[in-house]
């Protein structure tokens, strides 16, 4: 008897022959949407003008608005169009492996309401069965090339947008305009489909543990495509456990928040870092939101080792902004008394001194920054009362 799995490997095209397509994907998506594409039309409608630009004495430099304005028009067509031709080339190929793309996000117009840029396109994995297959067929030396991360990582986010998409509120699917059932099922596929893949995903070097020893080997600047990569497998590794305890809504927050992630590792703007770009107020609410929702979570009897894990993270990220805001008060109490001696030695009034790179600047009366790091001290101090007592 013939294996079915043996005819389904036959028919498999190879890992570069469909990371290439996705590429062209990934090119489309840059070329025309969002800004990418008013960009092109910008620098095409500019260059095709470029004869009259300065002519405003005459009045002919209404024609570069005009050819902008064409530009953009033909941008959006030729977008359309090559959206077409994605889907016709590649689309055989993306269906043999359970993925699919699919017109997603919304278009930008300009102020008279015209269409300045294309939809998106988007990956789905169809048919988790066939992507596992395709998974298994595939080297860890073939997915960790630019197309390979780009592809694999794009499928991992598409399933994380599922699951999310159903989580936190009982009206999302209304807003979907999906059965409440029909909601739960794909919902919960998604779920199922992450835990079929992730041992493929793991042999391949995508996981959270093999994020963080590349995060650990390069540098800062370097780091942020990597934290993303974490953001989202480092999620979906832990969905599945969450869903059974009946805790993923509060997971998920928790997670989005910066809540549970090391600051090191956190892709956007962890904890310890709100003090630095908060006014008092800002961050006064950001800080007893943070502890509210400790509050709701313990008392949620199943939720006492998530509610562990949050309380030890944010309790590190306030001694770590503490610490912050204690050494730039200092630093800035120094920085400012020199500052105002300077002033007074120059009669207070402003004067000009020579920079180490041979610039003129004229130096005024000095204003004491380190109030800014003195309040926001305050905030973290009073939150870390509160924090001792929850």
């Amino acid at each position: 008897m013939v294996d079915p799995k043996e005819i389904r490997n036959q028919n498999i095209p190879s890992f570069e022959l469909v990371s290439d397509a996705y590429s062209d994907v990934v090119m489309h998506n840059k070329s025309h949407t969002g800004f990418g594409g008013i960009f092109g039309a910008l620098i095409g409608g500019s260059l095709e003008g470029a004869d009259v630009i300065g002519a405003v004495d005459d009045g002919t430099s209404d024609d570069i608005y005009k050819k902008i304005g064409d530009k953009l028009k033909e941008r959006v067509l030729e977008g359309e169009m090559n959206a077409e031709l994605q889907d016709m080339f590649h689309a055989d190929k993306f269906i043999r492996v359970g993925l699919r793309i699919v017109p997603s996000g919304s278009h930008m117009e300009d102020g008279a309401g015209n269409r300045v840029s294309s939809n998106g396109l988007k990956l789905l994995v169809e048919n988790t069965q066939l992507f596992a297959d395709f998974l298994e067929s595939t080297s860890p030396e073939e997915a960790q090339t630019q197309e390979g991360s780009e592809l694999l990582m794009d499928a991992a986010t598409s399933i994380d947008r599922t699951i999310k998409s159903f989580v936190g509120s009982d009206d999302a699917h209304h807003d979907l305009g999906i059965d409440i059932d029909v909601a739960n099922e794909i919902h919960e596929n998604a779920l199922r489909s992450w835990d079929e893949l992730s041992d493929e995903y793991k042999r391949l070097g995508y996981s959270s543990d093999a994020i963080r020893e590349k995060l650990a080997q390069v540098d800062i600047e370097d780091a942020n495509s990597l934290k993303r990569q974490l953001q989202i497998l480092g999620g979906l590794e832990q969905y599945v456990e969450y869903w059974g305890e009946g805790l993923l809504p509060e997971f998920l927050e928790a997670w989005e928040m910066g809540y549970i992630t090391p600051e090191e590792e956190y892709y956007a703007w962890p904890p310890a870092s709100w003090a630095e770009d908060m006014r008092p107020e800002e961050l006064t609410t950001r800080w007893e939101k943070s502890m509210d929702f400790i509050d709701s979570l313990k008392k949620k009897p199943a939720a006492q080792g998530l509610v562990r894990i949050v309380r030890n993270n944010l309790h590190l990220s306030l001694d770590s902004s503490l610490k912050r805001m204690q050494e730039g008060e200092s630093k800035s109490v120094r920085h400012y008394e020199k500052e105002a001696k300077d002033w007074k030695d120059n009669g207070e009034k402003d004067y000009e001194i020579v920079s180490d790179d041979g610039i003129k600047l004229t130096k005024r009366k000095p204003y004491d920054t380190s109030l800014y790091f003195r309040d926001n001290k305050i905030v973290l101090e009073t939150a870390k009362l509160r924090f001792q007592q929850i």
